[in-house]
């Protein structure tokens, strides 16, 4: 919510977005709302929140549009045992 306690709108969390950026050291930062949006429901589902939950949050319709997000997580788990084979 902004200062008037209304919805903030997309350049103004940009602005936000690009300043912390900035002052955190990132040359090049490349840091979106939506890069952000989708690190934290990834985040969420790696640590263990259920699909539903993370619907609920990301106020997606269809539980279908909250599924790719598991496709990140197992991309994830097999990149980790190529790295560090069990066998």
């Amino acid at each position: 919510l902004n200062n008037r306690g209304k919805p903030m709108k997309d350049p103004d969390l940009r602005k936000i977005i690009l300043k912390i950026s900035i002052d955190a050291g990132l040359t090049k930062p490349k840091v979106t709302p939506i890069i952000l949006r989708n690190t934290c429901l990834a985040l969420l589902l790696r640590e263990g929140a259920n699909l539903t939950v993370l619907r609920e949050i990301a106020g997606h319709v269809s539980l279908e549009s909250t599924k790719r997000y598991q496709k990140v997580v197992q991309n994830d788990l097999r990149d980790a045992v190529k790295k560090f084979p069990l066998g």
